[in-house]
């Protein structure tokens, strides 16, 4: 594994950790302005203010998932992450499915 795909997981796992906590600041410094977040189901997010909105519109749920890393492509200056989502088993989330996100390469360090 590379220095770029290190850095990848590393963010990921941050991410995590920050969604955990309710931490949309530190979300949203993990992400590019023109980053696209894919949610199965779900128009693509485009940018800051859409994925703000969309964590705004989960506000109050306990977010706790496990991220199953399926794929990471790296093309410098630019990478993709294609990971699997699995929510905890609850009555009140019911989502499953692929999610995806480019970002500039040079960001993951």
């Amino acid at each position: 594994m590379n220095s770029d795909e290190q850095g990848i997981r590393d963010l990921v796992a941050t991410w995590a950790e920050a969604t955990r906590a309710g931490d949309t600041a530190t979300v949203l410094g993990l992400m590019a302005e023109d980053a696209v977040f894919l949610v199965a189901g779900k128009p693509p997010m485009r940018g800051h203010a859409a994925f703000e909105k969309g964590l705004k519109g989960v506000a109050g749920f306990d977010i706790d998932s496990a991220n199953d890393i399926q794929e990471i492509r790296v093309f410098v200056p630019a990478a993709r992450l294609r990971a699997g989502f699995d929510p905890p088993q609850q009555e009140s989330l019911r989502a499953r499915g692929s999610q995806a996100s480019p970002r500039q390469a040079n960001r993951f360090q």
